[in-house]
């Protein structure tokens, strides 16, 4: 998630990240709050099961919530990235991950793309639609990719 909001805020958009957590929620910028803020970020929203803490670089505000859409329709951004809430929603899935390893025996099929950390010569897992980080900011083709153009 954050190669993709340094990549969108890096090519002149703002970016809100929304992440799920099954910990009690918390109003302190640590962890991947503050990941996600340094990361350029315009808003951080950490969500419980009915409850968020929405951050912005200098405020933060509490607020209760339905459906993981209402968080979206909260977000600041003109780009929203999720982490967590899995089997929710019709967005666009992205699976991120260090390399070509780290994702060795799970179905690619259900993910519109997949953006990999660490590029090495010889993976034939393969993915129609495989993007490197490095390669993301104003990569009009992955845009094209995850939002069906």
């Amino acid at each position: 998630m954050l190669d993709l909001i340094r990549a969108w805020t890096a090519a002149g958009a703002t970016v809100s990240a929304i992440k799920h957590t099954h910990h009690p929620l918390n109003e302190e910028r640590r962890g991947d709050t503050q990941r996600f803020l340094d990361a350029g970020a315009a808003q951080a929203i950490l969500c419980g099961d009915r409850e968020a803490v929405l951050f912005t670089p200098h405020s933060l505000e509490r607020s209760e919530y339905g459906t993981v859409e209402d968080l979206v329709a909260r977000a600041s951004g003109e780009r929203v990235v999720i982490e967590g809430f899995k089997g929710q929603g019709t967005w666009p899935r992205v699976l991120v991950a260090i390399d070509e390893q780290s994702i060795a025996g799970i179905d690619l099929a259900p993910f519109s793309a997949v953006v990999l950390r660490e590029r090495s010569d010889g993976w034939a897992g393969g993915h129609p639609s495989l993007f490197f980080a490095a390669e993301l900011a104003g990569s009009q083709r992955f845009l094209d990719t995850i939002c069906g153009s």
